[in-house]
């Protein structure tokens, strides 16, 4: 059902009038509202939210923050409620509270005064009907057990067998509660009722053929007595309301001169409706009010229009003023000014740019030029590598003899490689550039091929010596003259290889080389191993100390190594060269990219600066409504809304506030009217009204309508007419027509409903007479003229009428015009001509309006205060009878001023209302008019029979009511709650507490049972006859307190809130219209008209679900079924079997939109929805799409209940489904349309079962064969439909079948995971569908997460909590509200871009980490600061990741959030880091030695939240980081200088580069 009002502010009245604050201990649980659905008004129980959350803060302090926010654990953990129910008659019910010793005699008095009028219109003090718990005194004894009473306190009429419809309703419905939320219950009867009660004896026989007979009621056609035209005036109703009184104010005259002025309500004529509009006086006065919001683009443009005066605070900075700029239309407010500002931006631009590239290439041609240099200082280091990696060479042995010798002043350097070296300091990315050059770079071989053969001959021969000792000097000079390139090595081998050494080798080595070897076959033979160069170079010189033979070799290979290192040194200095310039371009790129940008936005900051000043100069108007605007800000990163930081001041000028009470009938009373015309209707004030404001020189001169209204109202420069929603309002500045209203004219205006027309009759001050007509459409919502005006001045020979009234004939186009002289003549307009006819009235009367049905004319005379009368006219004869019928009005009518003839019902059933403004009441008169014609009338054929019949009781609905919840709602459903644990639970029981003790109450109770099982067969596993009934006398009530169930408070609280439905979202205007908290909200609705989905799913609130689906039960998973079908064939009946839901239906329609339940079970949520029927005449097909398309999306089941047949309207409606299947892609939304589509075809008997489901095998065949891949039980349900023929009520197989539902529902696949994931997807679908956006549902839940995320990033950084207040939660998993593990401690850091509140931030931490070095170790404060700041971004980092987790990685919102993230941490590195470094500047051991520390004098404490931090080091600090920050922006401000110098100059990239 829907949240309360009141705290929307829908109020119903003064709360002096609500006597349950003057009740001691008593909490309001459940309430009764009235609500006007589009369907015509209903009654609504609903939460009473601030009352429900004093009751829990009552029992366990602090754990009710909001209904959204409950700490269910801690009340199961800390609090239990023994719980008893009470209900009974109203007088017991006070002696009750009375002997607790919670009211007093004034209030039992108050209490026990008869309600005899509507909730609404209550005008002393009362208590309205609801549900209530009372917490009396708690016992003297702790050994007592603490027991509190539910109560259900009942409407005046609540225990009446023959209470109308809606109370009989309601008492179901408050009866349900109880007998669900207790299970020890007490009925208090009182002697009245008690004597009336009729207990059936036990003998009786039951008669089935009388119960037959009270369900046939035989209705006949008759014809109604002919009469004559008649006039008969009867009693009707009253109606009493608060609001109806006159008020005087003290209003200015023209000449400034104050008179009194009162005003009176007046009627809203209506043929068929009733409303009133009452009218206060509102001084004028100045006023100023904070804004501080997020607006989108359209809505904040809008918003501007309502000032006349906008100040853009120097506090607005310029990102906050281009904010403005695009949002707000400040464009348009000085065409030229941005114009020019754009002209010059776009030149500036152009300029920087051209600048910027000249500069530009002329550095790259300086570097470029110095390429020369670059390339010998870069041999010259790589030569130095080299030679320290083959230290036998020297740099100057390979640096090749012609490079550039740079020539360099001595006394001005000392580094001859000054240039490279700050090359590489200069350019970040030059050192990197060279170094990653080199590291792939293989030094320790020199690729030379002469080298490595020369190489390998040398350790050929070597090996081979060391091994053949037996050699002569000779041989051996010979192998070692070999190595030489020039000689045949491998001749000198086979030279050397004699017989005898042949053989010496063979006996040696057990082998010998191959004759046909070449020089790897012999490395091979003599297992020479590898050497790298570097060694072997370094081997070199003991050789040829040790064999001067050698030298020649070893001077070659040297020779060769040279060589070799040069060809190395020459390719690796050219491209370690080539990268360094490289790098500097780059970089010089970078940096002309930045200094380009860089003049840009100074360019466009100087012209914005001129653009703002023209701006704010025209934005400052004449108006006497000024918003100043102090901040704005992005809201996220993710949408386009931002935050406005404002405050609104305006002077309102002196107004007259109007406000419309749109009355309606109650459901009893449109019932009773349709079968008995003669039946007088009580209309009910709603709770609330529509309002608006007129400046104080109009004055109304109508108003009429039902549903919508026209408003006509005399300003001083025209006529302004409206049409507006009588629900929701309207804008004074937008009327659909007006007209000059001239000095002296002077008009009477008639309104025909049927026609739509609108006459005005106007009389001009040079004596013309005009009609001017105008025709409304067919919703109300525009008019047109209607042809040009007529002048009437032709049949006013006589000289120029004075009009005091004009009506029309109701559904004619016949205008009454009545004269001052009393003449009254009839206008035919079709033919422009007047009805030979007249009357002639003998006073000016003070009303004229025609009978709803337009049969008669109706006129109201007498004296102002005295004796009233009614002369009616007949419109068949007007004129033949010149008096007319005149009737007597009743003595009531004497006081009475201001009166509407109306109807109620049908047209003919007509009311004649007048205001009696001293008693704040409206009274009236039932006018019978009656005509001569036969009329025939549709009636039960005895009715005095049938309300005998259903009368013959008194007062047993005290106790039937336990029967007609049982047959309303189920006795033990298919799926139940399992809500409430058994533990402290107690047997149920029902004492009946009367005077008499009566021991009749058990058994007439048993026989209920009985009854009850027998008839409705319905499912109780034996739960109804376990109860133990008993009766007592109100002196002898047993003590119960032990034998109480005592429940868990959470569990307890979590029932309540799940036994309510709450009302979700309606469809209007073929837009679907998500509620928030079960309200439909006219202001929200306007603050989301082009909001994007994120903030439309902000803005969407399931009210008291909300803690159950976000922290009680968040980790169950979710499984939807949903009933839907035409209207009136048991939706809500089924689902409140199949789910042990309360949804409040009935024979008539009462579901309007979308209703939502829960049922939780143990092992998952089962969300119940309830659906409007389709096809119903106040819905468009658009809106049935709306919400068929929403059911099937969600439901993981759909009941489609369906009468016998498949009508043709049905099977349409699926075939034309197939038409919208392209708005949401199911590919597209993998967890959406899942759900099994179950078609339950109502009342079958057995032996039709298999023709229905051929017919309907027939019709879906049908349809699949036509529509192919895109059907749509494939596209919308995933192929899955079942036909289930069930049987007629009343039978066993007809429950039964609902837990084969059940059991179709279990094996359903799970798709909507935890609660807490099927909230976020819950509301995206409906945001999604507001904002008409089709696109894939995953990535409008990723978006939503991030921007979540994003919002409370900044907090969860500072604060480690969810957001900056002190009662913030903390970090949490969004999916499951598992919180995040961690160390993280309470410390508050800073990580905005003000300084000031930077250091007063940093300054607060040191001090209340108790952080001072003067006491400790300034190395300990630095690195605890720096610990617990590593602590807090490691978890938000987890606390990111972890909320990220299920969603997919590869996505550019995920990507973004987390450069937020690190972007936001750096920051905080940042500050922490300058904070580490002030504090390491300062000496620790000086400050504590020195006693006259310079900071001691004059220094005054600093307060941070309450603590004084008078500590010297941290006032120190506080200095050192202004004077840090203050010094780093100095640095980075003349480094960006050399940079820009750099570009021009290749000599002061040098001067940079010493600086550095």
């Amino acid at each position: 059902m829907a949240s309360n009002p009141r705290r929307n502010g829908a109020g119903l009245g003064p709360d002096r009038l609500d006597l349950m604050s003057r009740i001691k201990g008593l909490f309001r649980l459940l309430d009764l509202y009235s609500e006007f659905a589009s369907g015509g008004p209903v009654d609504k129980i609903i939460i009473s939210q601030q009352s429900l959350g004093r009751f829990i803060n009552s029992v366990l302090p602090g754990a009710y923050t909001n209904v959204a926010k409950i700490d269910f654990a801690r009340l199961d953990r800390e609090a239990s409620l023994r719980l008893v129910g009470i209900y009974g008659s109203k007088s017991e019910i006070v002696l009750f509270l009375h002997s607790l010793g919670s009211i007093d005699d004034e209030v039992a008095a108050l209490l026990l005064t008869e309600d005899d009028v509507d909730v609404n219109t209550c005008t002393r003090p009362s208590l309205r009907s609801g549900i209530y718990i009372l917490s009396p005194a708690p016992p003297d004894s702790s050994s007592i057990p603490f027991v509190r009473y539910v109560i259900y306190w009942p409407e005046e009429n609540t225990w009446n067998d023959d209470a109308t419809g809606s109370v009989r309703e309601n008492r179901v419905m408050f009866m349900r509660y109880l007998t669900c939320l207790t299970d020890q219950i007490r009925s208090l009867i009182s002697r009245e009722h008690e004597e009336k009660l009729v207990f059936k004896d036990e003998d009786e026989d039951e008669d089935e053929d009388e119960d037959e007979d009270d369900r046939r009621i035989r209705f006949v056609v008759a014809k109604t007595t002919e009469e004559q035209e008649a006039v008969d005036v009867k009693a009707g109703f009253t109606v009493t309301h608060h609001a109806f009184r006159s008020s005087t104010a003290s209003v200015s005259t023209l000449r400034g001169s104050p008179r009194q002025e009162t005003f009176v309500p007046k009627f809203v004529d209506g043929e068929a409706a009733q409303a009133v509009a009452t009218t206060r006086f509102v001084p004028g006065a100045d006023d100023t009010r904070n804004l501080e919001e997020s607006f989108s683009g359209y809505r904040f443009e809008s918003e501007l229009r309502n000032y006349g005066s906008v100040v853009i605070s120097p506090s607005v900075d310029a990102t906050g003023f281009n904010i403005l700029l695009e949002n707000g239309n400040l464009k348009a407010r000085d065409r030229a000014a941005y114009e020019t500002y754009r002209i010059t931006i776009e030149k500036e631009k152009q300029r920087c740019e051209k600048e910027g590239k000249e500069a530009l290439e002329q550095s790259k041609a300086e570097i470029r030029a110095h390429r020369p240099r670059l390339l010998d200082q870069v041999s010259k280091y790589l030569a130095s590598l080299i030679c320290d990696t083959y230290i036998t060479f020297a740099p100057g042995d390979i640096v090749p003899p012609g490079a550039q010798q740079e020539k360099t002043d001595p006394s001005l350097t000392s580094d001859p490689l000054e240039y490279f070296h700050n090359v590489c300091a200069t350019y970040k990315g030059a050192d990197r550039a060279c170094q990653d050059t080199l590291k792939d770079i293989n030094l320790t071989s020199i690729n030379v091929p002469e080298f490595t053969k020369l190489k390998r001959r040398f350790r050929i021969v070597r090996k081979a010596l060391g091994n053949l000792d037996y050699l002569s000097e000779a041989q051996r000079s010979d192998l070692i003259k070999a190595v030489s390139l020039d000689s045949d090595f491998l001749a000198a081998w086979r030279k050397l290889e004699t017989g005898l050494s042949r053989l010496f080798l063979y006996a040696r080595f057990q082998s010998l080389p191959d004759k046909d070897t070449d020089e790897k076959g012999l490395e091979e033979y003599w297992k020479v191993t590898e050497l790298h160069d570097v060694e072997f170079l370094r081997s070199l010189q003991d050789v040829v100390v040790a064999e001067p033979r050698y030298a020649d070799s070893v001077e070659k290979l040297r020779e060769l190594a040279v060589s070799g290192l040069r060809q190395m040194l020459e390719a690796l200095a050219g491209k370690v060269t080539e990268n360094l310039i490289s790098a500097q371009e780059t970089e010089l790129n970078n940096t002309a990219k930045a200094l380009i940008t860089a003049d840009i936005e100074r360019a466009e900051q100087e012209a914005t600066s001129i653009l703002r000043k023209a701006i704010v100069t025209r934005l400052r108007g004449e108006g006497k409504r000024v918003l100043t605007i102090y901040d704005v800000k992005p809201k996220s990163a993710w949408n386009s809304d931002f935050v406005l930081k404002a405050s609104c001041s305006w002077h309102s000028e002196p107004s007259l506030e109007i406000s419309v009470w749109a009355m309606d009938l109650s459901e009893d009373d449109i019932r009773w009217l349709k079968g008995n015309p003669s039946h007088v209707p009580t209309p009910r004030m709603p709770r609330s009204a529509t309002k608006f404001n007129l400046p104080l020189k109009w004055r109304i001169r109508l108003i009429v309508g039902q549903k919508n209204a026209l408003l006509i109202v005399d300003c001083p420069d025209k006529i302004r007419l409206w049409l507006f929603s009588l629900r929701n309002g309207f804008s004074i500045d937008h009327p659909v027509c007006s007209i000059p209203n001239i000095a002296g004219r002077q008009y009477v205006v008639a309104v025909d409903e049927q026609t739509r027309l609108v006459a005005l009759v106007m009389t001009e001050p040079s004596g013309n007479v005009i009609l001017q007509e105008y025709l409304m459409d067919e919703k109300f919502s525009t008019m047109r003229s209607r042809g040009s005006p007529l002048s009437l001045n032709s049949w006013y020979t006589n000289g120029v009428p004075e009009f005091t009234h004009a009506s029309f004939f109701s559904g004619t186009e016949e205008l009454c015009l009545v004269e001052v002289t009393g003449r009254v003549r009839v206008l035919m307009i079709p033919s422009r001509s007047f009805r030979h006819v007249l009357i002639h009235l003998h006073s000016t009367p003070h009303y004229v309006k025609s009978s709803p049905d337009g049969t008669a004319l109706v006129i109201v005379e007498g004296s102002s205060t005295g004796t009233k009368s009614i002369r009616v006219f007949h419109r068949a004869s007007f004129g033949s009878n010149e008096d007319g019928i005149v009737k007597e009005l009743p003595e009531s009518f004497n006081p009475t001023s201001n009166f509407s003839v109306t109807s109620t019902g049908e047209r003919q059933n007509v009311f004649l209302m007048g205001f009696d403004v001293q008693r704040q009441r409206i009274i009236s008169a039932a006018l019978e008019i009656s005509r001569n014609e036969k009329e025939y009338q549709f009636r039960t054929r005895d009715e005095t029979r049938n309300i005998a019949n259903e009368t013959r009781t008194i007062h047993n609905s005290l106790i039937d009511c336990f029967s007609e919840v049982w047959e309303r709602f189920p006795v033990a459903a298919a799926i139940q709650r399992q809500t409430l644990s058994g533990d402290g639970r107690r047997k149920a029981s029902v004492t009946f507490v009367s005077s008499s003790a009566s021991q009749s109450f058990e058994p007439y109770f048993r026989r209920m049972v009985q009854d009850f099982e027998r008839l409705s067969r319905k499912p109780t596993e034996q739960r109804l006859a376990r109860i133990l009934v008993t009766s007592s006398s109100f002196d002898k009530v047993p003590n119960i307190a032990t034998s109480t169930s005592r429940y868990k408070a959470g569990e307890w609280i979590a029932e309540l809130l799940c036994l309510i439905p709450i009302h979700i979202a309606v469809t209007a205007e073929n837009r679907f219209v998500p509620l928030k908290d079960g309200v439909l909200d006219a202001t929200l609705e306007r603050e989301l008209l082009g909001a994007d989905v994120s903030t439309i799913i902000g803005a969407i609130s399931l009210g008291w679900y909300e803690s159950i689906f976000t922290s009680y039960m968040a980790t169950k998973p979710v499984k939807v079924v949903s009933s839907m079908g035409e209207q009136s064939v048991g939706k809500s009946y089924s689902l409140n079997h199949m789910v042990d839901s309360s949804f409040a239906g009935s024979a008539v329609r009462t579901t309007e939109g979308v209703w939502l339940s829960v049922c939780p079970t143990k092992d998952c949520l089962v969300v119940a929805l309830d659906f409007e029927g389709v096809h119903s005449i106040e819905r468009t097909p658009q809106e049935d799409m709306l919400l068929v398309l929403f059911n099937t999306a969600l439901s993981n089941l759909v009941i489609f209940r369906n009468n016998f047949t498949l009508s043709r309207d049905v099977a349409n409606m699926f075939t034309s489904l197939q038409a919208s299947t392209h708005l949401f892609d199911p590919a597209a939304n993998p967890k959406l349309f899942k759900g099994l589509l179950a078609i339950v075809i109502k009342d079958v008997v057995g032996g039709d079962q298999k023709d229905i489901v051929k017919e309907f095998f027939a019709k879906f065949s049908q349809i699949v064969s036509k529509e192919q891949t895109t059907n749509f039980i494939s596209v919308l349900h995933d192929g899955q439909l079942t036909v289930i023929p069930w049987s007629i009520i009343q039978s066993r197989e007809f429950y039964a079948l609902f837990n084969k539902l059940a059991i179709q529902l279990s094996k359903q696949r799970c798709t909507h995971g935890t609660a807490r994931e099927f909230l976020i997807t819950f509301k995206t679908l409906m945001a999604r569908m507001k904002a008409q956006d089709w696109g894939p549902l995953d990535q409008r839940v990723i978006k939503h997460r991030v921007a979540t995320l994003s919002d409370m990033l900044p907090a969860a950084l500072e604060y480690g909590r969810s957001a900056s207040t002190s009662d913030a939660d903390e970090l949490r998993n969004l999916d499951d509200q598992g919180l995040i593990n961690s160390s993280d401690s309470n410390a508050t850091f800073y990580v905005g871009k003000d300084e000031v509140e930077r250091q007063r931030i940093f300054s607060s931490l040191l001090a209340l980490q108790g952080l001072d070095p003067a006491r400790g170790s300034v190395y300990e404060a630095a690195t605890h600061l720096n610990s617990i700041a590593t602590s807090r971004i490691a978890y938000v980092k987890e606390w990111i990741e972890k909320n990220l987790s299920r969603v997919p990685q590869d996505n550019a919102d995920i990507r973004s959030l987390r450069r937020e993230f690190e972007d936001l941490a750096d920051r905080l590195r940042n500050a922490l880091m300058i904070v580490e470094h002030s504090i390491r500047a300062l000496d620790p051991a000086s400050t504590a030695r020195n006693t006259t520390n310079p900071f001691s004098a004059g220094f005054r404490p600093v307060t941070t939240e309450g603590i004084y931090v008078n500590s010297p080091f941290i006032f120190a600090v506080n200095l050192a980081i202004s004077l840090a920050v203050k010094v780093a922006k100095v640095v980075a401000r003349n480094r960006a200088i050399m940079r820009k110098a750099s570009m021009h100059a290749q000599r002061k990239f040098t001067s940079a580069g010493r600086s550095v």
